[in-house]
């Protein structure tokens, strides 16, 4: 059973194309592109999955089209930039 929020390793940006869709594919099996939501000096390295920041998010990148069912993926430094942003709050 798939729970949300999914947040992984920040090493999950460092697999190569092959072993992170393999990785995914386990998670998430679906036509539509994953969205890894990053640190603001995280990179990732794959046409693969689309990414975005805490602070750049919206709407659109989390129901494309306006269907839902889109996985969002968290790393943990995304998770730490997500409560800073709420502090501020």
């Amino acid at each position: 059973e798939l729970k949300a929020p999914i947040i992984l390793d920040n090493k999950v940006l460092n697999l190569r194309t092959k072993e992170l869709v393999k990785l995914l594919k386990k998670i998430f099996n679906s036509d539509k592109k994953i969205l890894f939501i990053i640190g603001e000096k995280e990179k990732v390295n794959t046409k693969v999955v689309d990414s975005t920041t805490p602070k750049k998010i919206n709407i659109v990148q989390l129901a494309p089209g306006g269907s839902p069912g889109r996985l969002a993926v968290y790393t943990e430094q995304a998770i730490k930039e997500i409560n800073e942003i709420g502090e501020k709050i």
